[in-house]
C-alpha cells in the first residue's frame, strides 16, 4: 500500500494556496493513497502485446477538408481598432 503523508498533503495545499480542516486533509490522505494504490496496480498489468491505440472505440475521425472560410481584411479591422500602430493592435493593459 502506497502512503502519502499529512506532512505531503500540507505542503500541496500550501503550493495550491488552499486551506483545508484537519478533518478534511485526514480524507484527502487517505483518498490520495487509494489512488496511488491504483496506479500502482495499473503498473503491474503486463501489456507487453497489446498495441497503442489513440481512442478506445476503433472508429475513424471524420475530417473536413482545410479550406479558407474567410477573407483575410486587415483594412476593415484596423478601421474599427482603437489604436492601431503598423502590424499590431494597441489595446489597454491588463491589470
Amino acid at each position: 500500500m502506497t502512503t502519502i503523508t499529512d506532512a505531503e498533503i500540507k505542503k500541496i495545499t500550501h503550493l495550491a494556496r488552499l486551506e483545508f480542516k484537519q478533518a478534511e486533509l485526514d480524507t484527502f490522505t487517505k483518498d490520495l493513497s487509494n489512488i496511488l494504490d491504483l496506479i500502482n496496480q495499473i503498473h503491474t498489468v503486463d501489456t507487453t502485446n497489446v498495441e497503442p491505440m489513440s481512442y478506445p472505440q476503433n472508429y475513424e475521425q471524420r475530417l473536413r477538408p482545410d479550406e479558407t472560410i474567410e477573407i483575410n481584411e486587415p483594412n476593415l479591422f484596423t478601421k474599427i481598432a482603437p489604436e492601431f500602430h503598423t502590424d499590431f493592435y494597441i489595446v489597454p493593459s491588463v491589470k
